[in-house]
């Protein structure tokens, strides 16, 4: 079972489908631009260090009430969503904590399990 503030090191990384997808895919859902000097594993590999990461220092976190695990890194604007299944996206939200903040409600995002 995945923690809404803790640590969640068994979370899985992005598919290869749904890293095609976000990164380097010229559609909407490519952040690469965002990630300047990035290989597309580096991308690969900071999506899944943050959403494996507990809330602490700058990183925010909650968990949906889909199960969904989310982490935004103030510091870096980082916003990543992960489910037991892989992670979805990982961007850099245009209005930063109040995206995350937003998201947070939608998703019902809890703060404790």
């Amino acid at each position: 079972m995945s923690s809404a503030i803790g640590a969640n090191p068994d979370l899985p990384g992005f598919t290869s489908k749904n890293l095609e997808k976000h990164f380097g895919s010229g559609f909407n859902s490519d952040h690469s631009l965002q990630y300047p000097g990035f290989t597309k594993e580096q991308y690969a590999q900071r999506a899944h260090n943050l959403v494996k990461s507990e809330v602490c220092g700058n990183i925010l976190g909650y968990k949906a009430t889909n199960g969904a695990i989310v982490r935004f890194d103030e510091s870096t604007n980082d916003f990543v969503k992960g489910t037991s299944t892989g992670i979805k996206t990982m961007f850099k939200p245009d209005e930063g904590t109040q995206y995350f903040e937003r998201q947070m409600l939608r998703d019902g995002g809890m703060t404790d399990d």
